[in-house]
């Protein structure tokens, strides 16, 4: 018991940091401040969407930056998305990173090489109507920032796919922990009031079921920092917004 009293020492302390961090996100005085406990508790993890485009990963500010550039020095962003960034479900039918996404980050394709054979269709249009005389090394540079970028941004949604999927399974089986915890504490407690068992059952039941308790909170934090994870490797949520269309036009 006096262990379990030690433990919750610390996460006293850790809440009310928590709660004026909270506060001050919050424009409010910290003195003071509470939160209702089924406001963080309450709280569900967004379902992933099957079949979410690629062309979602267009609004992450790395992707944005280097078509910015490749912009600048007047290249076809539209014929830059279409050879490097691959039109694939990132997500399956379960949420989960789509097959096609696993085996495309998997598959030598996704150490495409950069040759003139893409440089062409890129630039040379831009070269042609705006007479821009960028270097053929400055156009390989650019491309390949954006081919990294590319990647970078499939790879950070399968981490983030892995990670939900995987905690979303552990919590369901550490809430049959608690549950099963929670039975044996309530059964130690009868055979303690029918004197088969000692007071120390019940303290040893009652720690057992805490730390299932502790482990459950620990791991649904995860799966909701594995959500935000996932809100980020997209540059915001699983919907495109309403009245934009992320496709390039060309220039």
């Amino acid at each position: 018991m006096l262990t379990i009293q030690a433990a919750l020492l610390p996460l006293e302390l850790q809440e009310r940091q928590t709660l004026f961090a909270l506060a001050i996100l919050l424009g409010r005085a910290p003195e003071g401040f509470d939160a209702a406990a089924s406001a963080v508790t309450g709280l569900s993890v967004p379902r992933v969407a099957p079949g979410l485009p690629s062309l979602l990963l267009v609004r992450r500010p790395d992707l944005a930056s280097a078509e910015a550039q490749l912009a600048a020095a007047n290249a076809n962003v539209a014929a830059a998305r279409a050879a490097l960034l691959p039109g694939i479900s990132l997500t399956g039918s379960a949420g989960l990173a789509s097959d096609v996404l696993i085996n495309f980050l998997s598959a030598p394709a996704a150490a495409l090489a950069i040759g003139a054979s893409l440089l062409q269709p890129i630039f040379d249009g831009g070269r042609l109507r705006g007479q821009v005389d960028v270097a053929t090394s400055r156009e390989r540079e650019l491309v390949e920032t954006y081919r990294k970028a590319v990647l970078a941004a499939l790879a950070d949604v399968e981490s983030a796919l892995a990670a939900g999927g995987r905690t979303a399974a552990q919590e369901l089986l550490q809430e049959q922990v608690v549950e099963q915890a929670r039975v044996a504490l309530r059964l130690a407690g009868i055979r303690y009031r029918e004197g088969a068992d000692d007071l120390l059952t019940i303290l040893d039941a009652q720690r057992t079921l805490f730390q299932a308790q502790d482990q459950l909170a620990q791991i649904r934090l995860a799966r909701l920092q594995a959500s935000v994870g996932l809100f980020k490797a997209l540059g915001g949520s699983s919907e495109m917004p309403e009245g934009r269309n992320p496709s390039a036009s060309g220039r």
